[in-house]
């Protein structure tokens, strides 16, 4: 294999997404933890950032390589016509396999079970919650659900899988039982709504809605309802837990997304949508919001 291929076979498990899927679940780790964490010892944070790691590449990366496997143009594929899905215009799952091109995906799948094998070596909860991540893999990516290809469905399976059921596997990743117990799943339901609300953002706007002042864009109004019910999930999960202070926190990444919308709003026709480094940008500050303000729970 020429370094070539090597390289283009590790671009399709998308290693520059790697590190803020590892800070997704750190936050989750902290979250579930508090101001406790602080006072964990070594062999207990080891596990929490192994965990993100563990998920970052052998799930997000696997599932980012196989869905490239299965949505890649046909002259990609190296897959005959012949035996494409007549009804879907993809190939079958046994057709695109056993194509030489398509080798980084026995790659991934490898990688994907890899996962799920080592899984129970960091605790049994992780474990479960990498199990739903290769049920979801399996019905984003491939024939014959493939989420992917769908738009609203697309959108519910990323909003689900990176945004509810990574930050859950840093939770998971913890042994103890009494910070699982105090955990929020308010947590999940925000992060849910605020990965709805960044594809929102990310994708560009119709012609017919952009204008300096687009009242009338459908678009703009879920952007803001999902950012709002987001961020309210958020500060719920902490004043639940008695934590008013730190939810004042919260206050600087809703800024950002904020700002992130209003420029979408005034986006005139020529003006790109938000790029995915903003995005994830965003993602970031936002998990730092809720990491910093769980420590002072």
């Amino acid at each position: 294999m020429k370094s070539g291929d090597i390289s283009a076979m590790v671009s399709r498990f998308r290693p520059a997404l790697w590190p803020f899927i590892w800070a997704h679940a750190l936050a989750g780790f902290i979250a579930a933890h508090g101001k406790e964490v602080l006072g964990l010892d070594a062999d207990s944070w080891l596990q929490g950032l192994v965990a993100g790691g563990h998920w970052a590449v052998l799930l997000g990366g696997s599932a980012a390589a196989l869905t490239s496997v299965f949505t890649a143009p046909e002259d990609e594929r190296g897959v005959p016509s012949e035996e494409l899905d007549s009804s879907h215009s993809v190939p079958t799952p046994h057709s695109l396999l056993r194509t030489p091109h398509s080798f980084f995906g026995w790659v991934a799948l490898a990688l994907l079970l890899i996962g799920l094998g080592s899984a129970p070596a960091l605790a049994w909860w992780y474990f479960d919650a990498y199990l739903i991540g290769v049920i979801l893999v399996a019905v984003y990516a491939a024939p014959p659900l493939q989420l992917s290809t769908l738009r609203v469905g697309g959108i519910a399976a990323q909003a689900f899988g990176y945004g509810a059921l990574t930050f859950y596997s840093g939770y998971a990743a913890s042994n103890d039982p009494a910070f699982r117990a105090e955990f929020s799943p308010m947590y999940l339901i925000g992060f849910i709504f605020l990965f709805v609300a960044l594809q929102l953002a990310l994708k560009p706007r119709a012609a017919k809605c952009r204008a300096p002042y687009p009242a009338h864009s459908w678009g703009s109004y879920l952007y803001w309802l999902f950012l709002a019910a987001a961020f309210g999930c958020l500060a719920a999960a902490e004043l639940r837990l008695g934590n008013r202070l730190g939810t004042a926190l919260l206050i600087v990444p809703l800024a950002g997304w904020c700002v992130a919308g209003l420029r979408r709003d005034r986006a005139q026709a020529e003006d790109p949508p938000l790029s995915v480094a903003a995005g994830l940008g965003l993602c970031l500050a936002t998990d730092a919001g809720v990491a910093l303000t769980s420590l002072l729970r």
